[in-house]
């Protein structure tokens, strides 16, 4: 009876932990959002600062501190021009979202004349019978704007991703130390290191290869929407990018923006062809960089579950929201590390792994 009193408290409280964590996740995003992506970004940081440390000068290595300086520059430099993309191209679609919805409520007709039906229902119609908006603000501007009042919101939040990372850069020149202060022994220090080694390791390798392949998916998408002529092929280029740090979903929705805008973008004299050749077109570049090339880079060597990415990607979507969506693979690959690593939470590793394979990172006895 005692052991079923103790199985029903730890359970009880496991369950406590992990509303209470649900809990602070979602009171202190404000907080914790910038936090996670100051932390994605310092990985980026530093990897390409290595890079550039490992070059050599007429035999002579560049100074690290200068790399990293150099990194900062290339990082965030990159960060700016990405949202400058975004920001600027996502006012011009707002401006022109009007004439979209006049060629829509067009298409819209002309399907209802085909199938012989009558009052065909117009966008703003849809719209405010779907979201219960006032009539007179149901309309695509309306919700493009609304968009992109939230991306500039979240750009008021970059000064705060540049200071967190800068500091995170900083305390990892200290971070040998304090695992020696906290350690009980050398073989706990070793343990404890080569723990964060192995997520580290994992965590770059991952945000590596698919910064490469959405790179690449994004350049052919871009090549096909402006051979296409299909209208802000840039900004839909960048969303492809952007999108395809999403798994699985992220990819149907990079591609179901551009191929809904050629059935309503004024000039295609065959939007039905036009929209049958782009998606044939986009699908295949997705097709061929996420299944022949990213895997022959990448291989399985996070071995994640996929039924447990589709769990992350919706728990994440709840509490975090699009943000939470692309930083869920990194969290699961750092949960799968460290609860491979301990007796009581082994068996959480092995459901979130592929194959049920856990390498363990023993300790030197």
């Amino acid at each position: 009876m005692p052991q079923v009193n103790s199985n029903l408290m730890n359970v009880f409280m496991a369950t406590a932990l992990a509303a209470l964590v649900v809990f602070i996740l979602i009171v202190g995003q404000n907080i914790l959002i910038p936090l996670v992506i100051a932390l994605l970004v310092a990985y980026f940081i530093i990897a390409i600062a290595d890079g550039i440390a490992s070059v050599r000068f007429l035999t002579i290595p560049i100074f690290k501190p200068f790399a990293m300086l150099a990194s900062i520059l290339i990082v965030f430099g990159a960060l700016y021009l990405l949202g400058n993309v975004v920001i600027e191209n996502a006012n011009v679609v707002a401006s022109q979202a009007p004439a979209y919805q006049a060629s829509l409520d067009l298409r819209i007709q002309e399907i209802y004349t085909y199938l012989g039906l009558d009052d065909a229902p117009t966008v703003s119609e849809f719209i405010a019978t779907v979201t219960d908006d006032p009539l007179n603000n149901a309309d695509i501007g309306s919700i493009a704007q609304r968009i992109l009042g939230g991306l500039t919101g979240f750009a008021g939040n970059v000064f705060a991703i540049f200071i967190y990372t800068v500091f995170m850069i900083f305390e990892r020149g200290t971070l040998h130390s304090k695992i020696s202060a906290v350690a009980r022994d050398k073989f706990q220090m070793a343990f404890i290191e080569d723990t964060l080694e192995s997520i580290n390791r994992n965590v770059r390798r991952y945000l590596a290869v698919k910064s490469l392949a959405s790179s690449m998916v994004a350049a052919l998408s871009y090549f096909i929407m402006v051979a296409i002529g299909i209208d802000f092929a840039l900004f839909w280029g960048v969303l492809t990018f952007l999108l395809n740090f999403i798994p699985y979903i992220g990819s149907v929705i990079a591609v179901a923006f551009p191929i809904t805008l050629t059935l309503v973008q004024p000039g295609f004299d065959q939007p039905v062809a036009t929209f049958l050749l782009t998606l044939v077109a986009l699908i295949s570049a997705q097709q061929m960089v996420g299944t022949f090339i990213e895997p022959r880079v990448m291989g399985r060597s996070l071995n994640l579950s996929p039924l447990a990415i589709l769990l992350s990607l919706a728990f994440w979507w709840a509490v975090w929201g699009v943000i939470g969506m692309f930083i869920s693979i990194p969290i699961m690959v750092i949960f799968l590390i460290i609860f491979s690593q301990f007796e009581s939470t082994r068996p959480l590793a092995v459901i979130l792994s592929q194959r049920g394979e856990i390498a363990t990172i023993h300790r030197k006895k």
